[in-house]
C-alpha cells in the first residue's frame, strides 16, 4: 500500500535514525517490537553495505534536523551506551556499527572507537560484513582515528583476526601508516605501535596483520 511504498522510498540513513531513537526506549529485551526492529536494522545495514551507501551519514543527520548541532554524536553516544549496558543482543548493539561508516563525521566515528577502547569490547559490535562503507580513506580522518583505534585494538580480549571489527581497525592503521613514505617506520605510527606492544594481548599478531594489510596498499608517492 501507500505506506509501504513511502517507507521503502526513504533513504537507509533516515530509517536508521528513527530506529536509533526507538532503541533508546525503555523496553524489555524480549519485547516483540524490539525483536522486529533488530531484524529490520540488520537488513538496513546489509542494504547500506551492498549499495555502498555514501550518503548514510548525511541522510541520518537530515533525519535529526532541529535536534542541535551535535545531534548525531549525542545519539551515537546514547545508542552505544545502551549497547554496552544491555549487551550484544540489544537493538542498540545492532545499530551502533552504522556510526562507523565513513560517511559519518570523524567526531562520531572517533566517539565509537573511544568508547570501545575504554571498555575493551571490540567484538560487541559486529559489522554486517567487511565493506568499503566502513573503510578509512581520508588522511585527516586516519590521523584523528589512529589513537582511539589503537586503544580499541589494545583492549580487545579476543584477538580474532577474522572478526570484521578487528579487520576494520587494522585497515584504519594500515591506511594511516601508508600516508607516510617510510610507512611502519614513521614517527607518527611508532608511538601507536609502542602503545600496542605494551598493552595489546598479542601485539605480534597485530603487527603481522598490519604488515599484511600494508602489502595490499599501493606505496605512497
Amino acid at each position: 500500500d501507500a505506506a509501504d511504498l513511502y517507507l521503502a522510498a526513504l533513504p537507509v540513513g533516515v530509517k536508521l535514525a528513527h530506529l536509533a531513537r526507538f532503541a533508546l526506549r525503555d523496553l524489555q529485551d524480549d519485547d516483540a517490537a524490539t525483536g522486529v526492529a533488530r531484524r529490520v536494522s540488520q537488513r538496513l545495514l546489509a542494504e547500506a553495505v551492498t549499495t555502498n551507501a555514501t550518503t548514510l551519514g548525511a541522510d541520518f543527520e537530515e533525519a535529526l534536523d532541529g535536534a542541535g548541532s551535535n545531534a548525531v554524536e549525542d545519539l551515537a553516544d546514547a545508542v552505544l551506551a545502551r549497547a554496552l549496558t544491555v549487551g550484544p543482543d540489544a537493538l542498540a548493539a545492532t545499530l551502533a556499527p552504522a556510526f562507523l561508516a565513513r560517511s559519518f563525521n570523524v567526531a562520531t566515528r572517533a566517539l565509537v572507537w573511544r568508547r570501545l577502547g575504554r571498555v575493551g569490547l571490540l567484538r560487541l559490535l559486529d559489522l554486517p560484513s567487511p565493506s568499503v562503507v566502513f573503510d578509512c580513506d581520508d588522511p585527516a580522518a586516519a590521523f584523528a582515528l589512529a589513537d582511539p583505534v589503537s586503544l580499541a585494538l589494545a583492549n580487545d580480549p579476543y584477538d580474532d583476526p577474522a572478526h570484521p571489527m578487528r579487520r576494520l581497525a587494522i585497515q584504519h592503521l594500515a591506511f594511516f601508516a601508508n600516508m607516510h613514505p617510510d610507512r611502519l617506520d614513521n614517527f607518527h605510527l611508532a608511538a601507536r605501535l609502542t602503545f600496542l606492544r605494551r598493552h595489546a594481548r598479542r601485539p605480534d599478531h597485530i603487527l603481522h596483520d598490519l604488515r599484511t594489510a600494508l602489502d595490499r596498499l599501493p606505496r605512497p608517492l
